[in-house]
């Protein structure tokens, strides 16, 4: 599927030119000062703290309407291999006994 924004070309254009600009000896000059790596801590915290912010307000926006966030997905999916795996183990050690009970099948969806 093609797109007219391709976000693997914008972030190689923009680490390309990252690196030119990091490889000028004035921009290494200026970064070498203490006030402005203070300045520029001080930005990627806020930026962090902001992601971070919009993250739990859509989260606490999600849990009001009852939809599952991309967490919650993910800590299902995780539970759901954890159980599989537990079901497998269980099987095999009663060697295979409970898959010859009617009605029972893998509980795995097929694709």
């Amino acid at each position: 599927m093609s797109s007219w924004f391709n976000a693997e070309k914008l972030r190689e254009a923009a680490m390309a030119r990252a690196f030119r600009l990091f490889s000028d000896p004035r921009v290494s000059k200026v970064l070498t000062d203490p006030k402005v790596m203070a300045v520029l801590m001080k930005a990627i915290q806020l930026a962090s703290r902001a992601q971070q912010g919009t993250r739990e307000g859509l989260g606490a926006v999600a849990r009001m309407l009852r939809l599952a966030t991309a967490e919650d997905v993910s800590t299902l999916r995780a539970e759901v291999r954890k159980l599989e795996m537990m079901l497998e183990t269980l099987e095999a050690q009663l060697g295979g006994e409970g898959m010859s009970q009617p009605g029972r099948s893998s509980g795995r969806p097929s694709a």
